[in-house]
């Protein structure tokens, strides 16, 4: 049979009685099979709630479970929630609507998880992302990576030792498109690829963290390195790298003391022959198997 508001409240009064006379065991009597319409207001439910609470704590020889109520509190907060129900007034005492209104409860639930996430969120953001602003900043800028520039001032936060210079502006589009080849098609696909190559040549020669943590500061590296340059500057930092390897003062010196011609000079059996030695990192007269990709690079 279905309760109403009134018999709860004034069951309550009842059990306030009983636990004022210390008439612990017959608190709650009336609570088993005692059920709530489903469209009373909230106010309603945190007073079921309560009352479930009183006789749960009775059952238990009142051991304090809920830390803010001591055993002579039950039958006062009992009397303040029924004043409030009588005089339709909003229950507003906070240790009541802290342990038994539960919307309240997973509001709290939900806002702590909130807080946990997004403070979890920005802790890995920051894990990752602080390498990589700090190898973006620690990079030359674009007024540092001009034509003729000497790589070794452009980049001194590296400690890079060299009598390089950065490319000045030749047509390599050819020799580009063969070092990218065959993982992308043309130079404008270079970007990634050339600016791995760059991070290699810019990171200690021995790794200290390992070879995974030499392998990852490599990809922050990359990262920044290109989004650092647009193409232009990117290829004459290559290309400055690219004299390093063969210790050179700039690349145009390889092809002119090998070729015995400008780069951008080269025919089809040159470049491949380029390709050859930027391979094996030193000059190699011989080139290497033909591919078919490269036609997509020699004209």
């Amino acid at each position: 049979m279905e309760k109403t508001l009134d018999q709860m409240i004034q069951f309550m009064k009842l059990d306030i009685d009983r636990h004022v006379s210390k008439n612990f065991k017959d608190i709650g009597k009336e609570f088993y099979g005692h059920f709530l319409s489903r469209d009373l207001s909230l106010d309603a439910y945190v007073a079921a709630n309560f009352w479930e609470a009183w006789v749960d704590e009775k059952d238990h020889n009142f051991q304090g479970v809920y830390l803010d109520i001591d055993i002579n509190d039950w039958p006062t907060l009992a009397k303040e929630i029924i004043d409030c129900l009588e005089n339709n007034r909003p229950i507003e005492n906070k240790i009541i609507l802290y342990y038994f209104d539960f919307s309240s409860r997973i509001k709290r639930k939900m806002s702590v998880g909130i807080k946990i996430f997004l403070g979890t969120s920005i802790l890995v953001i920051l894990i990752f992302c602080l390498p990589w602003w700090y190898y973006y900043f620690k990079l030359p800028s674009s007024f540092e990576v001009q034509a003729g520039d000497k790589i070794e001032e452009s980049f001194s936060n590296f400690d890079i030792r060299t009598d390089s210079i950065l490319s000045k502006n030749e047509d390599f589009e050819k020799v580009l498109c063969l070092e990218c080849l065959p993982h992308s098609i043309g130079s404008k696909g270079c970007h990634k690829i050339l600016s791995y190559f760059i991070a290699k040549n810019i990171q200690p020669r021995e790794p200290s963290l390992g070879m995974i943590g030499w392998h990852i500061r490599g990809a922050y590296l990359t990262s920044a390195i290109s989004n650092r340059y647009n193409v232009d500057e990117l290829y004459r930092v290559y290309f400055g790298f690219i004299a390093t390897m063969f210790k050179v003062k700039e690349i145009s010196a390889f092809c002119m003391a090998n070729f015995k011609k400008n780069c951008n000079e080269l025919n089809n059996d040159e470049l491949i022959i380029f390709k050859g030695s930027t391979s094996r990192g030193k000059y190699y007269d011989k080139p290497l198997p033909p591919f078919d990709h490269y036609s997509k690079c020699l004209k």
